[in-house]
């Protein structure tokens, strides 16, 4: 396990005895790479993206918390993940290299949310498989409510070429159009412009279909994913996206964030994205 300095921040690479890799940025706890055993990079991280000093990093995993978009009254989703989080563990546990970390009221600004907490994510990572898990704990005297999603950066070969399955039969929130309840009704979504949806209820795995390269993305405790790539012209506003490369990935979202999660003093929460890349070239 290394912490080597990157740029402004300081970084973690877990190294699985398989090969598996996975490299984690205090700044955000943000995965910035995920490359599955015998494989290639697995996450898109743009170029121009910012690192450290209260930048959002572009790409990998932003955890959001604890606020999705403009869902809310404070910082544009949240402030964890422009937040340095405190490394906990780093090591390999039952196989897999697992790396966690931590970040409570005492670690923000009052003025970025006036609660206290406690979170804590864990990364773990083994062959061809990466887990992503976060964990929500009330420490204050009174309820509160939050949203939360891990913004996960899928690598792709042609953004226009993808098919995403499992979503068929499911409602969701069209933001780009600002439409609410509707109906995906074909089996593979496919991206051929701006997408931006939120859809509820998602028990079900969702494959990614790249080519001959299939991606399995599931979810535990969060009820809501999220779906979005920007496309050419928008992509081309966003001064942190490196241009050209807005095809070159899809973001799919394990979210809470159609309805907000209401924990009492001393409860906790917990929700996990497992990501599985099932098939390669």
């Amino acid at each position: 396990m290394m912490a080597p300095a990157w740029g402004e921040i300081k970084v973690t690479e877990l190294q699985c005895p398989d090969g598996a890799v996975v490299v984690i940025a205090d700044h955000g706890a943000h995965v910035l790479s995920w490359r599955p055993a015998g494989n290639a990079e697995a996450m898109y991280l743009s170029a121009d993206s910012g690192f450290g000093a209260g930048s959002a990093i572009r790409g990998g995993v932003p955890v959001i918390f604890p606020q999705f978009a403009e869902m809310g009254t404070g910082k544009r989703h949240g402030f964890a993940r422009v937040c340095d989080w405190r490394r906990s563990f780093a090591g390999i546990l039952e196989g897999r290299a697992v790396a966690r970390f931590e970040l409570n009221d005492s670690d923000i600004d009052p003025a970025y949310w006036p609660h206290r907490f406690a979170l804590v994510y864990e990364v773990a990572v083994q062959a061809n498989q990466l887990q992503l898990s976060l964990s929500v704990t009330n420490t204050d005297t009174h309820d509160w409510s939050f949203n939360a999603a891990l913004h996960t950066y899928l690598q792709v070969g042609d953004v226009a070429q993808i098919g995403l399955a499992g979503l068929q039969g499911l409602r969701y929130f069209d933001k780009v159009s600002g439409a609410q309840d509707q109906l995906q009704q074909e089996a593979l979504l496919r991206i051929v412009a701006e997408v931006d949806r939120v859809y509820g209820g998602v028990h079900a795995p969702l494959t990614l279909h790249d080519g001959a390269r299939k991606v399995r993305v599931s979810q535990s405790g969060f009820v809501d994913a999220v779906v979005w790539n920007p496309g050419f012209d928008k992509a081309m506003t966003i001064g942190d996206l490196t241009p050209g490369t807005s095809a070159s990935f899809v973001c799919v979202e394990a979210a809470s964030v159609l309805v907000p999660i209401t924990l009492a003093p001393g409860a906790s929460w917990q929700g996990s994205q497992f990501l599985e890349l099932q098939q390669t070239a």
